[in-house]
């Protein structure tokens, strides 16, 4: 008996990005991310160059806008984050869920942002859908100075309704506000 090896068919299209919005931080409070619907099925967001007014260390977080409201409860989340030293590669790797910090499930962490700066990519399958909850995951990393990265994975979802997903609202820790930063909006073209 033999076998024949039958490579997998190309595909007919690869998936293309399409600008949808971008905003720029300068001393900002928050950074509100809207325009995604049912134009496109799903949608990446970009974050780059993201630093704090105040220059200390802090958290940069989000919350979805869902049913025309930005929701301050009901998130479920898990978020991991370590750096790359290597006498803190183990010690410094946490899972933490929505109950282990002080926010609780008013808020998404997003990346831990140092003195430096930190960027981002989210993606947010099917937003427009209004009968299913909206997962949203996204991966970052932080320079904490000329030595140490840090990396950040979030996998989670708001719960409050089945509502379609139109936007996302970036902000700090506190009042500290983004000094500067790009957040970029893309909603992906099957053809």
């Amino acid at each position: 008996m033999s076998f024949i090896y039958v490579p997998p068919a190309a595909p007919t299209s690869s998936p293309s990005y399409a600008l949808v919005s971008t905003l720029t931080a300068s001393n900002s409070a928050t950074i509100d991310l809207e325009g995604m619907d049912s134009t496109y099925q799903n949608y990446v967001i970009y974050g780059s160059n993201i630093t704090s007014t105040s220059g200390s260390n802090n958290y940069l977080f989000c919350r979805c806008k869902i049913n025309g409201t930005y929701q301050t409860s009901n998130y479920v989340y898990q978020w991991l984050y370590n750096d790359n030293t290597a006498s803190q590669n183990y010690t410094n790797t946490y899972w933490v869920n929505q109950s282990t910090f002080g926010g609780g499930t008013t808020k998404f962490y997003l990346n831990r942002l140092t003195s430096t700066n930190c960027a981002f990519q989210m993606t947010i399958p099917n937003p427009s859908s209004t009968t299913q909850y909206k997962p949203i995951t996204a991966t970052g990393q932080q320079i904490g100075g000329s030595t140490q990265v840090w990396q950040s994975q979030l996998f989670g979802m708001c719960t409050t309704g089945t509502q379609a997903l139109t936007g996302i609202q970036f902000y700090l820790d506190g009042s500290d506000t983004i000094a500067t930063g790009t957040f970029a909006l893309y909603g992906i073209k099957n053809s």
